[in-house]
């Protein structure tokens, strides 16, 4: 799972060693951390020691004020989350960096291959509108192309 942090969030995992999600994410074998700022780029990856359900986030942010006013101003402060406890944060040999467009917000799932071989975020992140067939003939991959016929008159 790859996960977007800022640096509030940052500070709570290399602290604590967890990263929190809502209670309905699926469960992962690892993290990966794409840090919003200052480095813009997946850096760190952590294995999931195990997976604590309904937690409650007055509890697991107690010691980061800045993250508790964000759970007030945002409604969720009594919103029971997921809270992944975590082994040992270790650094990418390579970061995945930003190459401009949109940063990533929200939660992906790839493979451990897919995230050592990415290089860029586009790599993990293509839009799925943007992949061409590999013959060549511009049609989306997904899509087949649909015969036209000719009504009747």
């Amino acid at each position: 799972m790859i996960v977007a942090t800022d640096p509030d969030w940052w500070e709570l995992a290399l602290r604590e060693r967890v990263v929190c999600q809502k209670n309905n994410t699926p469960d992962a074998r690892y993290v990966a951390f794409y840090r919003t700022e200052p480095v813009r780029a997946i850096t760190h990856v952590a294995d999931v020691e195990w997976t604590e359900r309904n937690a409650l986030p007055r509890d697991t942010y107690r010691q980061f004020p800045k993250i508790l006013k964000k759970a007030k101003e945002r409604g969720w402060i009594d919103t029971p989350h997921k809270v992944y406890h975590l082994k040992e944060l270790v650094e990418l040999p390579i970061q995945v960096k930003r190459r401009g467009g949109v940063p990533i917000r929200e939660k992906a799932f790839k493979t451990m291959s897919e995230l050592l071989k990415a290089r860029y975020l586009d790599d993990l992140f293509r839009k799925k509108e943007s992949r061409k067939q590999q013959d060549g003939t511009g049609q989306d991959f997904r899509t087949p192309q649909r015969q036209r016929t000719k009504g009747r008159g």
